[in-house]
């Protein structure tokens, strides 16, 4: 008998959920998070997002009689508990209010990111828990932790959630000792780490559910392809969503001599490895706010991006509108132009064309082979125009499939339900390449 399963991401903007009776899925259904902006810090509510997720198995009880739950929440979550058993709000990876900490920590003789694989970057939890180390914290959480308490009654979280939270030693698979004594921190605090195939029951009203925690979005997405079907079509997969993500598994940790890529822990025999941008898709609208009093139709922006010849473009930019990671991690970099311009569609061509050259320099950064092809998820790339357009400028094959829905599908399978086969879409770049050589010379050089 097919098992009747909610799969729930839990992503940086909005819930998805999305009911299967085995492979077969019947419905998806969405909900939009808030965030909170002031100042440097950026914040979530947990109680919110609880509320909507109890609200999604809720729904799937009635109409679907779910039995089954699987987790997958966003990376680098994080949330102070104190002795009196209050919470404060969910601190996001976008938060960077630990940017005055940076220095001293990277000035230690510890070597965090050889431990951890994590790069010492405001978006790591580390990097907060010791600006907070003084602060009176009773427990620490990341949102998976959070969940898992509320609909099991258990203090646990998945290795791949521990694995991003810049604490967790990605050799020993266990808290490191030093970095919680850095932080003020033991054991006690911080949830147990379990496989993300581990289950505990969930009771709902009389019937007893099965949760299964998961893990998180950047590993799931990935994860998805590591079926033989689209495995032995390519390795890598790009992630274009409001973030960026680059990735690939390998069967052992892979660290940067430059400390510039990532590795976190999905199993025992898997490592997701990669690079990662804060500005993806999110510039879109930020973009359309700025410049177009937020009137620019997304078909518009395809038009300037086919319009737009980067060896000819004067004007260049290093898009980090909403600060950087990858490829260079550096923490106070922001936008940035060559020059000044008040032509507004150039600007914006400049924007997204340094957006593709970055995505070029984190592709190299992993040791990418521009022989190799690339699978696609994330909302940003739906459009066959703007894929194609990516694809010419990279000078890369892209693949991808219809109806993808890689994260819940992905966490569908850590229940052993194996999935359909769909057609893959290839998208290869056009013979004759326009060069990103200038944009990614700007975008390398410090000042």
């Amino acid at each position: 008998m097919d098992l009747k399963i909610v799969s729930i991401d839990i992503g940086t903007t909005n819930i998805k959920a999305a009911y299967f009776e085995g492979p077969r899925c019947h419905e998806v259904r969405q909900v939009t998070i808030e965030t909170r902006t002031c100042d440097r810090e950026q914040t979530q509510d947990a109680p919110t997002i609880l509320k909507h997720v109890q609200e999604l198995i809720d729904y799937g009880v009635r109409h679907f009689e779910i039995g089954h739950i699987v987790l997958t929440t966003a990376m680098h979550s994080l949330i102070y508990r104190d002795e009196n058993q209050r919470d404060e709000p969910m601190i996001l990876w976008s938060d960077n209010r630990s940017k005055p900490s940076m220095e001293a920590l990277c000035t230690m003789d510890i070597p965090f990111y050889e431990r951890t694989g994590t790069p010492l970057h405001p978006m790591s939890p580390l990097t907060k828990l010791y600006q907070d180390r003084a602060k009176p914290i009773a427990f620490v959480y990341d949102l998976k932790a959070y969940l898992m308490e509320a609909l099991t009654g258990l203090f646990v979280t998945d290795i791949s959630s521990a694995s991003a939270s810049g604490c967790f030693n990605i050799h020993t698979h266990t808290w490191d000792l030093e970095i919680l004594n850095l932080i003020h921190k033991d054991i006690t605090q911080f949830p147990r780490v379990v496989p993300v195939t581990y289950q505990a029951p969930m009771q709902h009203g009389d019937r007893v559910l099965t949760v299964t925690i998961g893990a998180t979005d950047g590993v799931m997405a990935s994860a998805f392809f590591m079926q033989d079907t689209y495995r032995h079509q390519t390795k890598y997969v790009m992630s274009i969503g409001t973030s960026i993500g680059v990735r690939y598994y390998a069967t052992k940790p892979v660290l940067s001599s430059t400390h510039t890529t990532f590795c976190y822990i999905f199993n025992k025999k898997a490592y997701l490895c990669g690079n990662a941008s804060n500005n993806g898709g999110n510039l879109y609208q930020w973009v359309s706010d700025t410049y177009f009093n937020g009137t620019l139709p997304f078909e518009k922006l395809v038009d300037f991006l086919e319009m737009a010849n980067p060896e000819h473009i004067e004007l260049l930019a290093k898009p980090y509108v909403f600060g950087e990671r990858g490829p260079f991690w550096r923490i106070n970099q922001n936008l940035q132009f060559n020059m000044q311009s008040n032509n507004n569609t150039v600007t914006t061509q400049a924007i997204f064309l340094g957006m593709i050259a970055n995505i070029d320099l984190m592709l190299e950064s992993i040791g990418f082979d521009h022989n190799h092809a690339i699978f696609l998820t994330g909302a940003f790339l739906k459009n066959s125009r703007m894929a194609q357009r990516v694809a010419d400028l990279l000078n890369v094959t892209l693949l991808y499939l219809e109806d993808e829905n890689s994260v819940c599908e992905a966490a569908v399978s850590l229940l052993g339900v194996t999935l359909p086969t769909k057609p893959i879409i290839r998208i290869t770049p056009h013979s004759k390449r326009q060069s990103l050589h200038r944009q990614k010379q700007y975008i390398l050089q410090k000042r």
